[in-house]
């Protein structure tokens, strides 16, 4: 009896695992890569403002340096 039902129950097991493995590979994918589009749209804000900070003229009316 237990040798039947031992394969049985680790079959069971891992299609559990699976089952419930494979959403949370999914989501956490999904969050990982926005976390690397926010990352990379910061920096880019970051050089940007620093591209900016140094193309202004000091004498352009309206900048605060």
């Amino acid at each position: 009896m237990r040798s039947r039902l031992l394969p049985l129950l680790i079959v069971l097991m891992a299609a559990v695992l699976l089952a419930l493995g494979f959403p949370l590979a999914v989501s956490t994918a999904a969050r990982e890569q926005q976390q690397v589009i926010v990352d990379r749209i910061d920096d880019t804000t970051r050089f940007a403002a620093l591209a900016q900070s140094v193309t202004v003229r000091p004498d352009t009316p309206g900048t605060c340096l």
